[in-house]
């Protein structure tokens, strides 16, 4: 049986919501795992003037644009763990998790704790791969969207009477605001006054759809 100390502070990662360790995987190597995205720039140059940066962004408040990145965690099994499962068995179940579809996923590890990624897989491998690094060394690439994301940011916080709310980060928040009751409310971002007029009880203003 392993160590439940070492099992419970390994390095480790999550996708989709189940974690590496749940196959009895320890990261021991990393890529960029801290990477910073790299801004997409638009220049024109003007004679005598040099190249000027085009600013297209539709509010001066928006985030800039950032390329995604990529993400690599060198995994193998723990020889404990080998023993007590087959390889052949844990290979088409990582097989089944990693790639049933190509899509953004919820990405979290241990190297950033309370932030999570959206990511998918960026290189297909397949079962006899997966198998054949397991039991020496195998390295599984994700593309990331650019930004990060707080856990915390997903806990639903309640106001009732009117309140504040802040954005405890240096990036532009962009939350889903549900508006219960009936009538007129204004809602207030950084000095700019919103009127929304509820007549269903009940009004969506999701910031990220840009919808409500």
């Amino acid at each position: 049986m392993l160590n439940e100390l070492y099992y419970k502070n390994i390095s480790n990662f999550e996708y989709d919501g189940i974690c590496s360790k749940d196959y009895g995987l320890i990261v021991n190597k990393t890529q960029n795992i801290h990477g910073a995205p790299k801004p997409i720039v638009e220049s024109v140059n003007i004679p005598g003037r040099g190249n000027i940066i085009i600013d297209r962004k539709a509010d001066p408040l928006d985030n800039d644009e950032y390329e995604d990145i990529s993400k690599v965690y060198q995994v193998h099994m723990i020889p404990d763990a080998v023993a007590e499962q087959s390889v052949e068995i844990v290979s088409r179940a990582m097989f089944k998790w990693l790639y049933k579809t190509t899509a953004y996923k919820e990405l979290k590890d241990s190297y950033e704790p309370g932030y999570y990624r959206k990511a998918y897989i960026s290189e297909m491998i397949t079962v006899d791969r997966i198998a054949q690094g397991l039991l020496s060394s195998l390295a599984i690439p994700f593309t990331c969207s650019a930004y990060k994301y707080l856990v915390s940011g997903k806990d639903e916080i309640t106001l009732t009477t009117g309140g504040m709310l802040y954005n405890p980060e240096g990036f532009t928040a962009s939350p889903l605001i549900i508006a219960y009751g009936s009538g007129n409310i204004v809602l207030t971002i950084n000095d700019r006054s919103h009127k929304f007029s509820i007549d269903s009880n009940v009004i969506y203003i999701d910031s990220e759809k840009m919808n409500s």
